[in-house]
C-alpha cells in the first residue's frame, strides 16, 4: 500500500468514527427526548470541521516531508497555530450563532482527539 493510500484510508477512518461518535451523541439525545434542529445543526458544524482540521493535519504533514527537517518543523507548527486559530473561531461561531446546540457543537470539534485516544488505548502491538 503506497503513502498517498494509507493517507486516504486513514482520513476515510477517521471520517467514520466521527459519524459514529456523532451517531452515538444524537442517539442520547434522542432517548433524552432533547433532540431538535439545533442539536443536529451543531452536530454537523462541528463534526465537518473537525474532519476539515484532520484533513488540513494530514496533508501538512505529507507536504512537509518533502523539505529538511527544520523547514519541515516550521511548516508542521505553523499549520497548528493557523488551524488551532481556525477551529477557535469555528467554536465561538458555533457559541455566536442561536441556531446551533453549543455543546454537541464544541464537542464534535473533539471527535479526532478522542478517536485517537480510544484507539491508542486499544492499540496492540504488533
Amino acid at each position: 500500500m503506497t503513502l498517498q493510500e494509507k493517507l486516504k484510508q486513514e482520513i476515510i477512518s477517521m471520517a467514520f468514527c466521527v459519524t459514529g461518535l456523532s451517531f452515538i451523541l444524537i442517539s442520547f439525545y434522542i432517548i433524552m427526548d432533547k433532540c431538535n434542529l439545533s442539536v443536529m445543526m451543531g452536530m454537523v458544524i462541528g463534526g465537518a470541521a473537525s474532519i476539515g482540521n484532520f484533513i488540513l493535519n494530514v496533508y501538512t504533514v505529507q507536504h512537509s516531508v518533502k523539505f529538511d527537517k527544520q523547514k519541515a518543523s516550521r511548516i508542521i507548527l505553523l499549520s497548528k497555530v493557523i488551524r488551532m486559530f481556525l477551529m477557535g473561531f469555528i467554536a465561538y461561531y458555533i457559541l455566536l450563532v442561536p441556531l446551533l446546540h453549543d455543546f454537541t457543537g464544541i464537542l464534535a470539534l473533539f471527535f479526532p482527539q478522542i478517536t485517537r485516544a480510544f484507539l491508542y488505548l486499544i492499540k496492540t502491538e504488533d
